[in-house]
């Protein structure tokens, strides 16, 4: 039964994502759901009827740690129905966290809680380094000759809000001449 909801959810958030105008790119096109005439009242409509199933669900079954969890976790489970290119499920972080991660466990203990955060931040980093392609070392060298460099968002374009590169009234003002 919750896998056809997740089904039915998947083609609602495509259909959504469609009439969207596409996936997310850039900041500014957050909450283009609420600003796409009619999509905003569909989506929540969609949401309100697939949350309402997960619910009856829930309810089919004695109450247990597995209801319990899909109870707390209803409200934020079709989230991504409102924001166009989100995935419905972890399973990229899961994979990341598996693959990079669990795969490299010591077999030997840490000899105190700094030197266990100390190797799970480094593991962690050389991991984020490999996902957005880049060595360790590169990314080392770019934070040292820039100390604001930021390995997430590299590459990214930063986000335009309010008209883009247009200047606001106020800007335009003080750039003519008195």
């Amino acid at each position: 039964m919750m896998l056809d909801v997740y089904r039915d959810a998947r083609i609602v958030r495509e259909l959504v994502e469609r009439l969207a105008g596409g996936p997310i790119r850039c900041a500014s096109h957050l909450g283009i759901v609420d600003r796409t005439p009619g999509l905003s009242e569909f989506a929540d409509t969609q949401i309100d009827q697939l949350t309402e199933r997960v619910r009856m669900i829930i309810c089919s079954f004695p109450a247990d740690g597995v209801s319990t969890t899909v109870s707390n976790a209803t409200p934020h489970m079709f989230t991504p129905i409102r924001v166009p290119g989100m995935a419905l499920e972890n399973n990229g972080t899961e994979r990341t966290i598996r693959d990079k991660i669990v795969i490299d466990r010591r077999r030997v203990r840490f000899p105190n809680w700094k030197a266990a955060r100390n190797f799970s931040i480094l593991r962690t980093f050389a991991a984020t380094c490999e996902k957005n392609d880049l060595s360790a070392y590169q990314a080392t060298i770019r934070m040292a000759r820039d100390p604001t460099w930021d390995i997430f968002t590299d590459g990214i374009p930063p986000p335009i809000f309010g008209g883009g590169a247009a200047p606001t009234d106020e800007r335009a003002a003080s750039a003519e001449p008195a």
